[in-house]
């Protein structure tokens, strides 16, 4: 697959993603959540309320968690890519990276107050650019670069308000986590779909699951949490090069 198919693709991840999140959001406004006395003894550290406030306050929590979470992800549609891994090391509120592992590659891009590095290579070739913070291009087409750059995303996603679905709620456990799932299936701007999103009790997302008619399937699965990261996970792993301001970041 040539570099700008590759973008092509991760776009239409990402769009698919922000779709089930509406989608999902609009089942949120119109259901109720788990009980907080649910099963498993793990109800009493939900947050309270119906479905819409539960997951507006798992954002809220996803912004201050400190989070190391393997994912596996796995398409289907005219979009879709070979089945691909990437490794989220999270602290917000301005430190993640992304190891994003696809069809053998492997690319680095981490955050940071000095800017966004990329990272990738091997050998003597192995190398970090630095992007400055205006040069926000750098992660432009990197699958959830716009979902897990900002540690309000999730929140300000959540907090969309739209109508026309019902939610079912479940608990299962996920990558060794318990998780708190809320399913969803219904219209989003005239087209039809279904989500499913579950969140672990300090709200690190465990899955983001979706179904779109004309985008196809999308489904990105922890296998591994941990809320537990270093200041090493944040530093560039090779020599690095500064990209000078004002040059085009992509």
């Amino acid at each position: 697959m040539s570099r700008e198919a590759r973008k092509t693709s991760l776009r239409g991840r990402l769009l698919l993603t922000m779709s089930a999140t509406a989608l999902l959001v609009a089942a949120a406004c119109n259901g109720g959540g788990p009980s907080p006395n649910g099963n498993g003894g793990a109800g009493d550290e939900l947050p309270q309320g119906n479905a819409a406030e539960q997951l507006t306050a798992f954002g809220e929590r996803w912004a201050e968690t400190d989070a190391r979470v393997a994912y596996d992800v796995t398409t289907s549609g005219p979009d879709a890519g070979a089945p691909g891994r990437f490794v989220l090391y999270w602290s917000p509120p301005d430190r993640w990276r992304m190891d994003i592992l696809s069809e053998g590659e492997t690319a680095i891009l981490i955050g940071s107050p000095q800017g966004t590095f990329l990272c990738g290579g091997a050998g003597e070739e192995a190398g970090c650019l630095l992007f400055p913070p205006e040069q926000a291009g750098a992660a432009a087409g990197a699958p959830f670069a716009e979902l897990f750059s900002d540690p309000e995303a999730l929140q300000q996603q959540i907090e969309t308000s739209l109508g026309g679905a019902e939610v079912q709620t479940s608990e299962r456990t996920i990558g060794g986590v318990q998780g708190f799932c809320y399913t969803a299936a219904g219209e989003v701007e005239g087209e039809a779909g279904a989500a499913e999103w579950c969140f672990s009790e300090s709200g690190v997302p465990l899955l983001i699951a979706a179904e779109s008619a004309t985008e196809g399937s999308f489904r990105m699965e922890a296998t591994e949490v941990s809320t537990e990261v270093s200041d090493s996970d944040f530093e560039p792993p090779y020599p690095v090069t500064e990209i000078p301001t004002g040059m085009p970041g992509s």
